[in-house]
């Protein structure tokens, strides 16, 4: 018989022996990075950062001896400065193509979108009550989305996770500056929340297996939403 416990253990166990080995090894995450283009290279060399920040604390070393100890380290000065090698490259690619740099951030005006306090947008989107339907607003579905991300976020700070907490609260928190669209694909895009949401899910076969009915039924809205046009999915 199929042992979901069991076989969840043997799979963190696994995972937390290659996590072991990525998050020391800063030149394949540079290349990740890189191919990753667009700001997100920018979001791992933070989040790179973060983790050594927390591997030096972790062995009662000072705050003080940080960049002191970073700097004796080749691979980690040359992945933290080529982090964002891929942005510039795409920089230049639109400057070249288009004439500016900058046109990923410029092109947000095409769609109206204002800039403001994320903390309002996701207040309004969440207050946005339905009038005659007992459905949640496309509103409403956004900001349970980025509630859910953000209580993600904080168990994987909770369990000292900081790589992955730094990268996806700094990637899920910029975007709202901008508003709540596209939310609920940024959060469910974000790797890190959906290996954790994955592994919490697993713990209980009762819940597993809820889980996974639900991800059925899901698809299914999901799939006839997207060809509907819904906006909680644009």
């Amino acid at each position: 018989m199929f042992d979901v416990a069991a076989t969840n253990d043997r799979v963190e166990r696994r995972a937390a022996r290659r996590l072991a080995t990525w998050s020391r090894d800063y030149l394949r995450q540079v290349a990740l990075a890189d191919l990753a283009c667009g700001v997100v290279g920018v979001f791992m060399a933070v989040a790179m950062l973060a983790q050594l920040l927390a591997e030096h604390r972790a062995e009662g070393r000072s705050w003080r001896s940080f960049m002191p100890e970073i700097l004796k380290r080749p691979d980690v000065v040359l992945g933290l400065l080529l982090a964002p090698f891929g942005t510039f490259v795409y920089m230049l690619f639109l400057r070249y193509w288009m004439g500016d740099g900058l046109a990923f951030l410029h092109v947000q005006r095409a769609w109206a979108r204002a800039y403001g306090n994320p903390v309002q947008f996701v207040w309004s989107a969440l207050t946005d009550f339905p009038h005659d339907s007992w459905v949640p607003t496309a509103p409403q579905q956004l900001a349970v989305a980025v509630i859910t991300g953000f209580v993600l976020i904080g168990i994987l700070f909770w369990k000292r996770q900081w790589a992955g907490a730094t990268f996806s609260v700094i990637s899920l928190i910029v975007p709202l500056f901008a508003g709540m669209a596209s939310t609920l694909r940024f959060t469910a895009g974000l790797a890190p929340l959906v290996l954790l949401a994955t592994k919490i899910l697993a713990r209980n076969r009762l819940v597993f297996a809820l889980a996974l009915l639900g991800f059925f039924v899901a698809d299914y809205y999901a799939a006839s939403n997207w060809i509907s046009g819904a906006l909680s999915l644009v």
